[in-house]
């Protein structure tokens, strides 16, 4: 079993609190990048704020996941993810209902660095069984649940999650730059939770390991400037599944 725990990110954000922005100077020193967000005090009303924030991967995937046109389950049916607000609820693939806290969003062109992931379309029938219906237009942050039988007895899930670029083929999953800006959106709920869109399972936001990151680096101040109504990254809470990449996907399931 030791041989699985460099495979899997399965840890919870360390409880500290966010303090004073004292990694700023940081954070000067790099592209920056606008974030919209709408976020639901603790006092219950909602606050909208324009921030700027380093452009790097860890800060860009709190609003980089879907685009604009998604449609969200919720208990009155679908919903434009841009039309969503804090306080309303959402379904989430489980059936349950949750208060959704927050929304991230900014605007996504191609990658500075051609290295890092940019946008995907997941066309009809890449995952079996005519879905996603249709197809869906998801942005570098998008993870996918994975599930395979040889995960239960390793890992007590038969399911992870697994970044939707590790995934692209050119076929199924298809990079695509686009001409001009997209919006894209993440969504931070109450607790971390799956969404079926398109009729895929994809994750809400959660930080994971990127907050001890982001505090290696100084940016952690800067990082949480995004989430006035969270008191530290404690209040991210626990991730409903494993995360991990496709190649140690492959790897621990052909051990």
């Amino acid at each position: 079993m030791s041989s699985i725990s460099p495979l899997i990110d399965n840890r919870r954000s360390p409880p500290v609190t966010a303090g004073p922005l004292s990694d700023r100077p940081a954070a000067q020193r790099m592209p920056m990048r606008q974030f919209e967000i709408a976020a639901l005090m603790p006092g219950g009303a909602v606050e909208h704020r324009s921030v700027s924030a380093p452009a790097v991967p860890a800060i860009e995937e709190a609003a980089t996941a879907f685009a604009r046109g998604t449609l969200v389950p919720t208990p009155q049916g679908p919903v434009a993810v841009e039309d969503l607000l804090p306080g309303d609820r959402v379904t989430t693939d489980s059936g349950d209902v949750e208060r959704l806290i927050w929304i991230g969003s900014t605007l996504f062109s191609r990658p500075r660095n051609r290295a890092r992931a940019g946008m995907m379309r997941v066309m009809n029938d890449s995952v079996g069984d005519a879905l996603p219906e249709p197809d869906l237009l998801v942005g570098p942050a998008a993870r996918l649940v994975v599930r395979h039988p040889r995960l239960g007895p390793l890992l007590g899930r038969a399911s992870v999650l697994v970044p939707l670029s590790d995934y692209a083929d050119g076929d199924r999953f298809v990079p695509v730059t686009p001409h001009g800006p997209v919006q894209l959106y993440h969504l931070l709920l109450a607790r971390h939770a799956l969404l079926r869109l398109g009729g895929i399972s994809l994750e809400t936001y959660h930080p994971g390991s990127a907050i001890e990151a982001l505090a290696q680096t100084g940016l952690r101040g800067a990082f949480m400037a995004l989430f006035p109504n969270l008191d530290g990254p404690g209040a991210f809470g626990q991730v409903a599944l494993s995360r991990t990449t496709r190649q140690s996907l492959e790897r621990l399931i052909g051990s």
